[in-house]
């Protein structure tokens, strides 16, 4: 759940209340090789998610507490609680103070342990949950038969019971990680086509074409637009579809150089804007229509950026930029925050720099934004508060 919320859009309701100075840096003494992939504030922390654990850190810095949980699993806020799969596959709900409120049901009833969550999301009385085999074994008894195939197990189970409400499954390989639309109590499945799950009983609702020849990720807003980045003929494409699958409008860019931002789904702003990530540029896009562009690489350059502290190489004779935009959020007033390499910067409604600070770390995590107006970034060893 690196993007905190089901439909993937970024859109973070809290206000930056920060001037960008760094109040303070946590090592957080993770495994070599584990470094956080999403960060989650609650009620004065801040949960850094990393494989195979979570930590709670104090708005001050202090490590509160740490918990193993299955290494392809999110962790996930909800209902002021946090859910995780732990490694025996039971779906565990904490406080705040570390202390379990549900143990749960079996978190997917697969046979293998070769599964990835690609979603969870826990309500009130309830759970949803995808659990991916990409690359699923041989039956032994079986070793001369066809190779088998990836499979996406869905299902919705009433918290303490082991059977599911309904399960669903999908045979073949998935393009992009399942999204659901809580408004509309939708889930998103994406294959060759997209399908459309009605939560409450589970039937599918409808099948409709992607939009794009090679996807690269996906948001789905409160009204049921589905917005999705991918390639058309090469190029990079945006297309937005209704909640049936008709195409509302698309947008191509036409710079070849500058390829999407790895991992990094299309931000939707309140304002109905969406925000997409080059691994040079913020694009900022209305109704199909580009309404600004932000390019990091010349903006570093304007800030006294050299080869000697790694922003940018010399090729051919000609600076070339090293930053690589990775992730945003898209605030409540329009604002954004992105990273890059080892840069965080606050753009804002009209894409111009509010802040820029430079961390001493390659960044991991999308930046996120506390109750107080705080800001929060990890990097691949230590966390680091903004303020």
């Amino acid at each position: 759940m690196m993007f905190a919320s089901p439909r993937h859009d970024g859109l973070s309701r809290a206000l930056v209340r920060a001037s960008g100075e760094l109040e303070w840096s946590r090592v957080l003494g993770l495994r070599e090789g584990t470094a956080p992939r999403s960060l989650l504030a609650w009620a004065g922390h801040v949960v850094v998610d990393a494989p195979g654990s979570v930590t709670v850190v104090s708005d001050a810095g202090t490590v509160a507490w740490t918990r193993p949980k299955r290494s392809a699993s999110p962790a996930v806020l909800a209902n002021g609680l946090l859910y995780l799969v732990s490694p025996m596959r039971r779906l565990q709900a904490l406080d705040v103070a570390n202390q379990p409120v549900i143990e749960g049901a079996p978190a997917s009833s697969l046979a293998s342990d070769e599964f990835s969550v690609d979603l969870l999301w826990p309500q009130f009385e309830d759970f949803l949950l995808g659990a991916y085999v990409a690359e699923p074994a041989h039956d032994e008894e079986q070793l001369d038969g066809p190779d088998p195939q990836p499979l996406l197990l869905v299902a919705r189970t009433v918290y303490g019971r082991v059977m599911p409400e309904w399960w669903d499954q999908f045979v073949g390989e998935i393009k992009l990680n399942p999204l659901y639309n809580p408004t509309r109590r939708e889930l998103l499945i994406a294959q060759n086509r997209i399908q459309v799950v009605d939560v409450d009983e589970g039937k599918r609702r409808a099948a409709f074409a992607v939009g794009v020849e090679d996807p690269v990720g996906w948001s789905v807003d409160e009204a049921g637009t589905i917005c999705i980045l991918g390639y058309l003929e090469g190029r990079k494409s945006v297309v937005a579809l209704s909640p049936t699958g008709s195409q509302l409008w698309s947008w191509t860019d036409m710079v070849d150089d500058d390829r999407w931002a790895p991992g990094q789904p299309p931000l939707r702003a309140a304002s109905g804007r969406v925000h997409v990530l080059t691994k040079g540029r913020v694009l900022t896009l209305e109704a199909g229509r580009l309404l600004w562009a932000f390019d990091a690489r010349s903006d570093s350059l304007r800030h006294g950026a050299s080869i000697g502290d790694g922003s940018f190489e010399l090729r051919d004779g000609r600076l070339i930029s090293t930053e690589n935009l990775r992730y945003a959020t898209v605030l409540s007033d329009g604002q954004v925050l992105v990273s890059g390499r080892r840069t965080l910067r606050l753009l804002d409604a009209d894409g111009r720099v509010k802040f820029l600070v430079a961390l001493p770390e390659d960044l991991s995590t999308p930046p996120i934004v506390d109750e107080a107006g705080k800001v929060y970034v990890s990097g691949t060893r230590s966390l680091f508060k903004l303020r």
